[in-house]
């Protein structure tokens, strides 16, 4: 299960620029895949924060997620007990980006997928990746994600 899945976000890493404007699209897909597939992983989107932690935090305290800062988006998995984290160069025992252990676990918020949604679409997104290559994110794992990338699906 987790070879697999390790398998597919490898594959969405040779994507041009997924870590500078695709890693929530990314999220969302192995958030979506993981669901499907094995839900019993509790998957959860987590942002790293790219402004201030204790804003990110607070705003998702009083539930307003619009607000959220993101320098990076990684998804945390629960295996027999035990928390890893995954986006595209594995999955990991601790956050990460780019794969370099940089990210800090307490510096992490959770955020509902449906936000996650919303904020790929605001003018403030990191336009260095391509969103036209959200169609490749699905194709490798089999969702529907550049249905809600704007632009992407006409």
């Amino acid at each position: 299960m987790i070879a697999e899945l390790e398998e597919k976000v490898m594959q969405t890493n040779a994507i041009e620029g997924i870590n500078h404007g695709g890693c929530a699209i990314n999220a969302l897909a192995i958030y979506d895949y993981v669901m499907l597939h094995y839900p019993e992983l509790n998957p959860v989107i987590m942002y790293h924060h790219s402004c201030s932690y204790n804003d990110n935090a607070i705003y998702v305290k009083k539930g307003q997620y619009q607000y959220l800062c993101c320098g990076h988006a990684i998804v945390k998995i629960e295996v027999d007990g035990y928390i890893q984290y995954v986006e595209s160069s594995g999955v990991w025992d601790d956050p990460r980006c780019d794969g370099e252990p940089s990210l800090k676990e307490h510096k992490l918020v959770e955020v509902p997928r449906d936000m996650v949604s919303m904020h790929i679409n605001t003018s403030g997104w990191n336009k260095c990746f391509d969103r036209r290559n959200s169609v490749r994110i699905d194709e490798i794992f089999g969702t529907k994600v550049a249905w809600e990338v704007e632009g992407v699906i006409a």
